[in-house]
């Protein structure tokens, strides 16, 4: 069973509590009318992966560089073997190794979580909840390795929303 809604009749804080206690398995996508538009998806009421839509990214492989995880020649590296390949950046980190599996998630877990920070902020949004697993191309396979409990990401995003709004006064 799916359900739909408004953040202004409903809050994202509850959306994602009420999946996590339900243990609830499927994608919530979340939009507004300017069309940005992020998708979560939840396995047994947590969160496991997060997209902005079937074959986008959910990071450049920049940002491995800027977290200090490879330097600039390794993506040079990856970036001509994948054009050999065709397999994603990302593969060819690892299949070069110079990223391991493991750190992928790190990555993965950290641009999670900010995107669902973000996600928060969204005054006017809408969300739909579709019950089942996800198309096989809407969330990167690297990023399906993690677990986000639902209260941690409450708690950061509401006290990262509160900042928000004391910053905004002062400004």
């Amino acid at each position: 069973m799916g359900f739909k809604g408004s953040v202004d009749s409903f809050s994202l804080a509850d959306v994602f509590q009420n999946l996590s206690m339900n243990q609830q398995t499927g994608v919530l996508r979340v939009f507004t009318n300017s069309g940005d538009e992020k998708y979560v998806f939840f396995q047994g009421g947590q969160v496991k992966a997060l997209s902005f839509g079937a074959g986008k990214p959910l990071f450049a492989p920049e940002v491995l560089i800027a977290r200090g995880y490879i330097a600039e020649d390794h993506l040079d590296a990856a970036i001509s073997r994948q054009k050999d390949t065709l397999q994603s950046v990302f593969t060819c980190l690892m299949a070069l190794e110079y990223i391991t599996e493991q750190q992928m998630d790190e990555v993965s877990r950290l641009q999670v979580e900010e995107e669902i920070f973000d996600l928060f902020g969204w005054d006017k949004a809408s969300f739909e909840f579709n019950e089942g697993p996800p198309a096989e191309d809407m969330f990167p396979s690297f990023s399906k390795g993690i677990s986000l409990p639902i209260s941690h990401l409450i708690m950061e995003a509401a006290r990262r929303v509160d900042e928000w709004d004391r910053l905004r006064k002062q400004v």
